[in-house]
């Protein structure tokens, strides 16, 4: 699977994005990735979030794409592994 994840919001409002492959994830980050992928695509805005992150993410598998978007708020420990990734890459 091929990842998109655009990450917006915080205090200055900025926006980032980077990208990944299945292939580079440990085992407990791509657990991550499927239970996010198994979720019901979200309509989360970043506008009634007070200086959160509202993670978008783009997962591609064959022709398959499933766009998720999930505020900071909602990420459940599950998603820690994949959002700690996700932190990395964009520092």
């Amino acid at each position: 699977m091929n990842v998109k994840c655009n990450v917006s919001g915080g205090f200055m409002g900025l926006s980032k994005e980077c990208r990944f492959s299945s292939d580079d994830l440990s085992e407990e980050e791509l657990n991550s990735l499927n239970q996010l992928k198994n979720l019901d695509t979200k309509k989360a805005s970043s506008a009634n979030l007070k200086d959160g992150f509202l993670y978008q993410f783009e997962i591609k598998s064959g022709n398959e794409v499933k766009k998720v978007s999930i505020s900071e708020e909602d990420v459940s420990s599950s998603l820690f592994p994949l959002i700690d990734r996700v932190d990395k890459l964009l520092m």
